[in-house]
């Protein structure tokens, strides 16, 4: 196959000073009109277009499309790049009478557009591509999986589902791998050893479908908007808010005494609400005004209604109504940035680890559990993480 050189300028959306995490930094058309797999070489993005049957090469700063060529299949999936050669996932569809294909997973030589080796992907619907260093990593839309395969003769290393319903593009960032749900609009950072999510971004279009990373940013091509975009991924932002909506919610507490007695001395207690993460608190006001706002041994304030004394068939209303607006919320946690256990501070240290005869923390059961959950983990995102694992699998309610 041969190259053809392209010179097409295209537009690059300014990079934003200091953009935070998810934020859409830069964007540049694609080069043609269904592009799937992307891929980084450190100079160059490649993209597979599954309608032109063509892999392009796009000067990373300029966006000018330095060459192309043809691709190695028929409907090119996905994109890898191992620091020589390119990898191309591709969807064998030749059977159109039956309707049945299998996948393939071509090694490209970019100099020249060869094929210099093929292998079989460890399932028929191959969506995307990324290289470890060391091992090709698959994902399979059809069977909704991920898989870890050897580049030499695609023996299958691990294995695991898929976090998305519909997975597409696969890239790696040097430590964790981040899948692309087409189906939910989302990207997702996976620890490549359980296939657990760590976070969660929104993705810039609507069809999600390739990855790749460069330069500690995420590339990731709509297939719908026919647009490359570079996301940041790191940054000093907790969390991301989205989805805003405006809230009324009153709230009552009623009491009726059925007697024959008098109620003595009634006291009614409504936890105040405050802004956090997930809302903010526009006014909060009341059916009758509070008799005093008391903290609670943790801070946390309460409205006290006091009643004195409530007769037989006598009622007693309590009513707090809250404006305010409401977030859905999405936390950016990084494990490898976490500290140590000894950086916690003493006084978060004693506040959340108080024991009492409620927790037991000293229990040989309780103990038991938390070796079992824990393991030799030392890395206190993962010990929490094992931990909400551990109960979420075994804990029910009786």
């Amino acid at each position: 196959m041969r190259t053809i050189g392209l010179f097409l300028a295209v537009l690059f959306i300014p990079v934003l000073a200091g953009a935070e995490i998810g934020e859409v930094e830069g964007g540049t058309p694609a080069p043609s009109g269904c592009v799937t797999g992307i891929a980084f070489d450190g100079e160059y993005v490649w993209a597979a277009d599954r309608k032109s049957d063509r892999i392009y090469r796009i000067d990373h700063q300029s966006g000018t499309v330095a060459g192309s060529f043809e691709g190695p299949g028929y409907f090119m999936t996905g994109l890898a790049f191992d620091g020589e050669y390119l990898w191309v996932s591709d969807i064998d569809f030749t059977d159109t009478s039956t309707e049945s294909y299998t996948g393939k997973i071509y090694r490209v030589d970019p100099a020249s557009g060869m094929t210099v080796g093929v292998i079989n992907p460890p399932s028929p619907d191959p969506a995307g591509l990324a290289f470890d260093g060391e091992y090709l990593w698959v994902s399979d839309s059809g069977e909704k999986n991920i898989t870890c395969i050897s580049p030499e003769d695609g023996t299958t290393i691990i294995s695991f589902r898929s976090p998305a319903r519909d997975p597409r593009g696969l890239a790696w960032d040097g430590k964790y791998l981040w899948v692309a749900d087409r189906s939910e609009d989302e990207l997702y950072r996976v620890d490549p050893e359980s296939g657990r999510v760590i976070m969660i971004l929104h993705s810039p279009g609507p069809y999600p479908w390739g990855l790749a990373w460069g330069r500690e940013r995420l590339l990731s091509a709509d297939y719908q908007e026919d647009i490359i975009s570079t996301i940041a991924v790191f940054g000093d932002r907790k969390y991301t808010r989205s989805k805003q909506r405006h809230a009324m919610v009153e709230f009552t507490h009623d009491i009726i005494n059925f007697g024959p007695g008098t109620v003595k001395d009634l006291m009614v207690y409504l936890a105040v609400p405050t802004d956090r993460a997930s809302q903010e608190i526009i006014d909060i006001s009341y059916g009758a005004e509070p008799d005093d706002i008391k903290k609670d041994r943790y801070g946390q304030r309460a409205a006290l209604f006091h009643g004195k004394e409530l007769p037989a068939q006598g009622r007693f209303a309590s009513i707090m109504k809250v404006e305010a607006k409401i977030y859905d919320v999405a936390y950016h946690l990084f494990p490898e940035k976490v500290g140590g256990l000894d950086d916690i501070p003493s006084g978060i240290r004693s506040r959340f680890l108080q024991d009492d005869d409620k927790y037991r923390l000293e229990d040989v059961a309780i103990q038991e559990a938390v070796s079992e959950a824990v393991g030799g983990e030392k890395n206190p995102y993962w010990i929490a993480r094992n931990i909400f694992d551990y109960l979420r699998d075994r804990l029910f309610y009786k």
